[in-house]
């Protein structure tokens, strides 16, 4: 498995200091280490990203980052479960990168949108989103579904 690591520059607040920027630069490196691991023969694992807030902009840019691994069948994990005084940050405070603020809450909006299904790696084709599953489902789509349901 090829190993990557995603992250675009965030401010102090932790959010990304440009959307825009932060979405042309996704796009080339998601298209480059796509590159890299097809020429290597392995599949991709984007192993660390985020370390953000739960602003609106980080959570687009959270959004645009997860949407780009499932166009592209990749799997991945989220930077840092919790607050570990991690020195290399550049947000301040540095528990607003984790998931938990430090008197033990969750950190509800983020872990909603980063809590995602793989159904795309049961049924072989990536949801243009999950929002939308349904509206795009096959019938390849429905009997990998029911099938699943039927297991619960």
């Amino acid at each position: 498995v090829y190993s990557m690591h995603l992250y675009c520059h965030v401010n102090n607040m932790g959010e990304p200091w440009n959307e825009f920027l932060c979405e042309l630069w996704h796009f080339k490196n998601f298209r480059m280490k796509s590159a890299v691991g097809e020429k290597m023969g392995s599949a991709v694992f984007l192993t660390e990203f985020g370390a953000m807030s739960e602003s609106p902009q980080a959570l687009r840019e959270y959004e645009r980052v997860l949407t780009l691994t499932d166009d592209n069948f990749m799997s991945w994990t989220y930077w840092q479960y919790k607050f570990f005084h991690d020195i290399t940050t550049s947000a301040r405070p540095t528990h607003i990168e984790g998931y938990y603020y430090p008197e033990g809450q969750p950190q509800l909006k983020k872990l909603k949108l980063l809590t995602r299904p793989y159904f795309q790696e049961v049924c072989g084709q990536p949801p243009v989103s999950y929002t939308h599953l349904r509206a795009h489902e096959t019938p390849e789509h429905l009997v990998c579904r029911l099938l699943l349901e039927k297991k619960k």
